[in-house]
């Protein structure tokens, strides 16, 4: 087992069950306890974990620093971006949030024209040279934290569009709850996109679920696809849940 897998194996292990001992993953992974303290070591400088005596505890990822959020699964945001990224149509007019996951779909659009309306400058630079997508940011309040415009500027922004798919990533999700956002302007930026589209993809890794925020954007059910790399526990039959297979 390669590094980056065996460190999404232990995050995937903590997601579930809070707190992890390197003699258990040593054992689970067929590695020395050595190996595992490294791992553990690397991935509490990202932010993902910290480390305790002979083992470590979970740290909430979602709040964890942008930089590190966006080192952790990635091999996973990457297969979720390339399965929603087969969703729109060539032509399609695409609202496209912020975060780590979803600038993955923006990176695999085909090559196809798109209208792409976003108020995150991560999407809109990755974007920005490609001559056949015609592309509109949202302006307003700056946040440097998320790299994106939000408040009532960019809100009104998204208001004058009309789009195919909204695109969006989440804070948190809960099959019950529906899908909520730690900042007020985040759920209001998400919800005029939502009301603004005719279809819409969620796309959000594991870590994810079971848990809520503050501020309230959708149920589930307004979602065409829940793109995820595991459907929470309680999903049951509900076919809003697509898993990728993570080794395409």
């Amino acid at each position: 087992m390669f590094t980056p897998e065996r460190h999404q194996y232990i995050l995937q292990r903590l997601a579930e069950h809070g707190r992890v001992s390197i003699a258990e993953l040593a054992r689970e992974l067929d590695v020395s306890d050595d190996t595992v303290r490294r791992d553990l070591r690397v991935l509490e400088k990202l932010g993902g974990l910290q480390k305790t005596h002979g083992g470590a505890v979970c740290l909430d990822l979602p709040k964890t620093a942008r930089r590190a959020r966006n080192a952790l699964l990635q091999p996973v945001k990457q297969a979720l971006g390339r399965c929603a990224a087969n969703y729109p149509a060539a032509g399609s007019v695409l609202f496209i949030d912020a975060g780590s996951t979803v600038l993955e779909v923006a990176r695999q659009l085909p090559r196809h024209p798109y209208t792409v309306i976003t108020h995150s400058l991560d999407v809109a630079a990755c974007l920005s040279e490609r001559e056949e997508i015609a592309l509109h940011l949202a302006g307003g309040a700056w946040d440097g934290r998320q790299r994106l415009f939000n408040g009532t500027t960019a809100e009104a922004f998204v208001r004058r569009f009309c789009a195919d798919w909204a695109i969006l990533g989440a804070c948190a999700v809960d099959t019950g709850v529906g899908v909520t956002a730690s900042e007020a302007s985040d759920a209001e930026i998400k919800r005029g996109m939502l009301a603004a589209s005719r279809q819409a993809l969620l796309v959000a890794d594991h870590s994810k679920f079971a848990r809520h925020e503050p501020h309230w954007v959708a149920q589930l059910s307004r979602f065409d696809a829940v793109i995820t790399d595991r459907a929470p526990y309680d999903a049951g039959q509900d076919s809003h849940f697509v898993v990728p297979d993570l080794q395409e």
